[in-house]
C-alpha cells in the first residue's frame, strides 16, 4: 500500500506539467507557442484526471494531496465554465425574444450534386423553417442556383446578404449596412450586417467561419488511432493543427477590432474551428459573452465529424441582450450540428 501511495504521489505531480500547459492555452498566442495549443485541445481529459486523482486520494485517506488537483481545476476555471453549461433553468421568452440560429453546412448541394443530394438539401431548409430563426448565419453555404430558390421560396427570412457564395446572414428585418472580408492567406472570411429590430433599434450581427483544419480522410483515422509507425502523418496532423491555430490567433484578432468599433448591441454567430479552452475564444469572449455559457447544459457538442464531443461552433452577444435559452439541434445533415439561442434587446 505504501508503495502505491508514493507511485500516485508521484503521477499527481508529474501530472502538473500537462495541466500548465493546458491551462496557458487560453492565454498564450499560438504564434508565440504552439506546445498549449495540442494540450488545450485536450482539457476534458485533463479535467477528468483531475477528477479521478481527488476520488483516489480522498480513498487512499491522504487529503493533502487533494490539493493539487483541486487548484488546477479551480485555475481553470474561466475553461470549466465554456465546456460545460449548468443551467438548471431556462427562462420563458416574453414576446420580444430575437431568435438566432448558426449554422455550418459543408456546402449542402454544390452544382454536380445529383437528385438525392439536392433533395436532402432540400429537407434541410425545410428543418431550419421549422425552427422559424428570426436571423440565420450560414457557413459553408455555398450551393447551386436551384437551392437558393427554394431558400427564398421557403424561408420567411427574405433580407440577406451572401459573401464567397460561403458565409451568408439571412434576416426577417431589414438590413441597412453590409460588410464582409477575406481573411488575408485564406479561403475563410467574416461579415456583418446592421439589421433594424423592431421600429428603431440597431444591432449589428456578425457571421465567422475562422480557419478550417483542412483535414482530410486520412488525417482524421491518424488523430483518432495514431500509430507508432505512422510518424510522418502524425507530425503533418500536428502542423495543420498549428498552423490552424496561429492563422486563427491572426484571424480573431481582425475580427475583435471591428468589435470595438461597433456602435450597437452585437450578436456573433460562426464556426471558429476551436475549442472553449482555446485562445480564439478567449479573444472573443473578452468582448462578448458565449450565450452557452448564459443558458447552456452539459458538453452540447456541435461537432458531428469523426472527432466526438467538440463544442466549435457559437453564438456570442453584448452585454446589451438577455438570454432566455441556448440549444444545440441533434439535426444530422452536415458535420456541424445547428445552434439556436433566443435572446432579448434590453432598452
Amino acid at each position: 500500500m505504501k508503495l502505491i501511495r508514493r507511485l500516485f504521489f508521484f503521477l499527481t505531480w508529474l501530472w502538473l506539467l500537462p495541466n500548465l500547459f493546458t491551462l496557458s492555452a487560453y492565454y498564450i498566442n499560438p504564434s508565440t507557442h504552439w506546445l498549449p495549443v495540442l494540450a488545450g485541445m485536450a482539457y476534458p481529459l485533463i479535467l477528468a484526471v483531475n477528477v479521478l486523482l481527488i476520488f483516489l486520494w480522498f480513498f487512499l485517506s491522504n487529503r493533502k494531496q487533494i490539493i493539487l488537483p483541486t487548484v488546477m481545476i479551480l485555475a481553470g476555471w474561466p475553461q470549466l465554465q465554456a465546456t460545460f453549461g449548468i443551467s438548471l433553468f431556462n427562462i420563458e421568452p416574453n414576446g420580444k425574444e430575437i431568435r438566432v440560429m448558426s449554422y455550418n453546412l459543408r456546402h449542402f448541394a454544390l452544382k454536380k450534386a445529383n437528385n438525392k443530394e439536392i433533395n436532402k438539401a432540400k429537407r434541410a431548409i425545410d428543418f431550419i423553417q421549422r425552427k422559424t430563426p428570426d436571423i440565420l448565419c450560414l457557413q459553408e453555404a455555398r450551393s447551386k442556383k436551384e437551392i437558393y430558390q427554394y431558400i427564398d421560396q421557403n424561408l420567411d427570412l427574405h433580407h440577406h446578404f451572401q459573401f464567397h457564395n460561403s458565409n451568408t446572414i439571412l434576416s426577417k428585418y431589414p438590413l441597412v449596412k453590409k460588410f464582409s472580408k477575406r481573411f488575408p492567406n485564406s479561403k475563410n472570411s467574416f461579415q456583418y450586417v446592421d439589421i433594424v429590430v423592431g421600429q428603431k433599434d440597431t444591432i449589428r450581427v456578425f457571421n465567422v467561419h475562422f480557419q478550417s483544419l483542412r483535414f482530410g480522410s486520412e488525417d482524421y483515422s491518424t488523430l483518432n488511432k495514431p500509430k507508432f509507425e505512422e510518424q510522418e502523418q502524425i507530425q503533418t496532423v500536428l502542423r495543420k493543427i498549428v498552423h490552424a491555430s496561429r492563422a486563427r490567433a491572426e484571424q480573431v484578432e481582425e475580427v475583435k477590432e471591428h468589435l470595438k468599433q461597433t456602435p450597437y448591441p452585437v450578436i456573433l454567430c460562426g464556426d471558429f474551428n476551436d475549442t472553449p479552452s482555446s485562445f480564439t475564444y478567449r479573444q472573443i469572449s473578452t468582448v462578448l459573452f458565449d450565450t452557452f455559457r448564459a443558458k447552456g447544459t452539459g458538453i452540447e457538442a456541435t461537432y458531428a465529424g469523426p472527432i466526438p464531443g467538440l463544442r466549435i461552433d457559437y453564438i456570442f452577444a453584448s452585454n446589451g441582450f438577455r438570454v432566455f435559452n441556448h440549444v444545440v439541434q441533434d439535426y444530422e445533415f452536415s458535420d456541424h450540428y445547428p445552434v439556436i439561442t433566443e435572446m432579448e434587446l434590453l432598452k
